[in-house]
């Protein structure tokens, strides 16, 4: 007689198998127990609003023209500190990032001298 080696992956396998199985089983017993049910007719639901118009958000800019920057600033983020609203901050020089209500560079359209 030969001996025949089952390897432990194979029984495993084997197990992970039939448990498969019966949970498959399992679902498709209470699937053919739902469809057994009587149906049921649900009430009419009426739905209503009151519509109201959006007034669209305000374009614009921001004139720097009549902020005068204290005390001659040497950075862009001096200048732009005062004005109400605009926020500059990073953590360089060459890093700054600027916020409107904020908003960030991202999500804005900056431009500096048109450019």
């Amino acid at each position: 007689m030969r001996e025949v080696k089952v390897s432990r992956f194979s029984g495993r396998l084997t197990v992970l198998s039939m448990g498969v199985a019966a949970v498959l089983g399992a679902q498709a017993a209470s699937a053919a127990t739902v469809t057994d049910m009587p149906s049921s007719t649900l009430q009419t639901i009426t739905v209503t609003a009151n519509s109201s118009v959006r007034e669209s958000v305000q374009k614009g800019g921001v004139d720097v023209e009549g902020y005068t920057p204290a005390a001659q600033a040497s950075h862009l983020s001096d200048f732009l500190n005062v004005v109400p609203g605009v926020t500059v901050g990073g953590t360089s020089a060459v890093n700054q990032r600027i916020r409107v209500r904020g908003l960030d560079d991202t999500n804005l359209k900056v431009t500096i001298d048109g450019a």
